[in-house]
C-alpha cells in the first residue's frame, strides 16, 4: 500500500499488509523463562515459624541456565539477561502434628530480601493442617541476581515441625530488556 494512500484513507487494521523488510521493536522472546520445582519428595523438618528456604530439586524449564537445584535452591540471572522479570512461586505448607497449621507465610526473595509476601492465617478455633499459598512480582533483575521461595509455618502449639508438599514451584519469565 503506498504511503500516500495510508495518508489520505487512514489505517485500516483489516487490511493485509506484505512487509519486505525487517520488522523491530514489536516484541521480545520472553527468554530466559524458568520453573524449578519440588518434585521428587516432601521437604520436612521446617522450625515452627521461622522462614526457611524451599529446596527445589529439580529445574523443569531452564532456558537461561541460570537454575542451581543442588546447592543454593535459587534461579540466577545471567550474562545479558537483565530486564524486568514476572516471578510467581507456591507452596503447600503442611504441619507435621495435624490440624496445628495457626498461619503459613510465603515470600520471594531477591538477593535475600523479601520483594513479596503473602500470608494466611486461620483463627485459633479453625486451625488447618495444610495451607497453599501462591505470590507474584514483577522485577527489575540484574546479572548476578539471584530468586529464591521462603516459607514460614506457624502453629498453634508453638512445637510443630512442618513440611513442604511436593509440587512446590518458583518459575518466571522476563518481560522487557528494559
Amino acid at each position: 500500500m503506498p504511503l500516500t494512500k495510508l495518508q489520505a484513507e487512514g489505517l485500516n487494521l483489516a487490511d493485509t499488509f506484505a512487509f519486505s523488510g525487517t520488522v523491530s521493536g514489536a516484541g521480545e522472546s520472553n527468554t530466559p523463562y524458568f520453573e524449578l520445582t519440588r518434585i521428587t519428595s516432601n521437604q520436612t523438618g521446617l522450625s515452627d515459624g521461622s522462614f526457611t528456604k524451599v529446596q527445589f530439586n529439580e529445574a523443569t524449564l531452564d532456558s537461561g541456565s541460570g537454575a542451581d537445584v543442588s546447592t543454593n535452591y535459587r534461579y540466577t540471572i545471567q550474562s545479558g539477561d537483565a530486564g524486568k522479570y514476572f516471578i510467581i512461586t507456591n507452596c503447600i505448607g503442611e504441619t507435621s502434628s495435624g490440624d496445628d497449621n495457626k498461619d503459613t507465610t510465603l515470600q520471594i526473595r531477591k538477593n535475600g530480601s523479601s520483594i513479596a509476601t503473602t500470608e494466611f492465617e486461620t483463627s485459633s478455633s479453625s486451625d488447618a493442617q495444610r495451607i497453599g499459598k501462591t505470590v507474584y512480582t514483577i522485577e527489575d533483575l540484574s546479572v548476578g541476581d539471584y530468586i529464591e521461595t521462603y516459607i514460614s509455618i506457624n502453629s498453634s502449639s508453638n512445637a510443630n515441625s512442618g513440611i513442604v508438599k511436593s509440587g512446590a514451584r518458583l518459575s518466571g519469565f522476563k518481560l522487557s530488556s528494559s
